[in-house]
């Protein structure tokens, strides 16, 4: 009782400060440790923005230029597919990085911390994002003060803060992305609503395979929701999903792309 009688008065019913408060909080912590969890998986989405804006062929998905001859097998996160190299994993977290890296490599530099450090503010900000959004999410669905503790939980006491705000993982985009179409449900049902759910679906698609889950999630709960604004919801998720099969074609020549391809 002690925590609603304290949190109760910030957060009174019409307000709606307290979710960006938490998720700057949020994204502060999460980038107080100063370092990033190594890992072989984030190698594409902080090298995609550098092969966006400064390689000499910009504007292309092909990481060749980081790695030598064909002969040399590239990290596992890559397939070689002639004298191109590719990512197995979806390009769309390492494009949400482009505009940070943008702004941010004037000012760290271009030596090797550079990238490093716009990776770990990167991630730091998609799960402040997430946190924000879950935030709302919440406010919409219980009393006040269980929406913050609700909140908490969810930027300290999940994977948020121990994965996703410390590399350019997948999980980020994908946890965003969830919580819109969670935010989208929240309303009343509508054809705009509907396409934000379903594309918020699509996207978590084209973030990971694995959100194929979270968009079937979203879609019953459309059904649930509101079954005649389906069709809407069919038609937003349209972009991710030709985005993710697209980019598969394009660089694999194969509907999964990489993953059906032997390491």
């Amino acid at each position: 009782m002690r925590y609603y009688n304290i949190v109760l008065p910030l957060v009174k019913e019409g307000r709606s400060a307290w979710p960006w408060v938490l998720g700057l909080t949020a994204f502060i912590i999460y980038q107080a440790n100063g370092r990033l969890i190594p890992t072989q998986d984030a190698i594409p989405a902080r090298l995609l923005p550098l092969t966006l804006l400064y390689q000499i062929h910009q504007g292309r998905l092909d990481y060749a230029g980081f790695f030598g001859p064909s002969e040399s097998p590239p990290p596992y996160a890559f397939r070689r597919v002639g004298r191109h190299v590719f990512s197995v994993y979806s390009p769309l977290t390492g494009l949400l990085a482009v505009p940070v890296y943008a702004l941010g490599l004037p000012v760290v530099g271009h030596g090797p911390n550079g990238p490093l450090i716009l990776e770990k503010t990167t991630a730091a900000l998609i799960a402040a994002a997430t946190v924000t959004v879950i935030g709302f999410v919440l406010a919409r669905m219980v009393r006040p003060a269980t929406a913050v503790l609700g909140t908490l939980i969810a930027a300290f006491g999940t994977s948020l803060w121990t994965i996703a705000s410390q590399s350019l993982w997948q999980h980020g985009p994908a946890a965003l992305f969830a919580g819109l179409g969670l935010l989208g449900l929240c309303g009343a049902p509508s054809p705009r609503r509907a396409l934000l759910v379903g594309l918020s679906a699509g996207l978590a698609i084209w973030a990971r395979p694995t959100g194929v889950v979270t968009a079937l999630a979203l879609g019953y709960g459309t059904f649930r929701w509101s079954a005649r604004h389906l069709i809407w919801f069919g038609a937003g998720m349209l972009p991710g999903v030709i985005c993710a099969v697209g980019y598969n074609l394009w660089a694999f020549g194969l509907p999964f792309g990489g993953y059906q391809m032997p390491g």
